[in-house]
């Protein structure tokens, strides 16, 4: 799932949603949602790498997250810059 959203002086998101019962079906798969579980989560950040830089070459943007339950976590006044 695809989705934007924008409201009124807070950040833009555009979130890409992919269901974990996909991923089941793929790969073999144990919660919690860890690369040091799921070592095949570094291939999906790969590409979800890939389309970030694709749609910052059309539409560039100050701050992409990738993570479990990551939209809403932080926004680009609040991420904290010395993490």
């Amino acid at each position: 799932m695809v989705s934007i959203i924008s409201t009124n002086e807070e950040s833009d998101w555009l979130d890409i949603a992919i269901p974990e019962a996909i991923f089941e079906k793929i790969y073999h798969y144990k919660y919690p949602l860890t690369k040091e579980l799921n070592p095949w989560l570094e291939q999906v950040d790969e590409v979800l790498i890939k389309l970030a830089e694709f749609i910052y070459k059309h539409s560039p943007f100050d701050l992409a997250m990738i993570g479990e339950e990551i939209s809403g976590y932080t926004n680009q006044q609040t991420f904290p810059l010395n993490a």
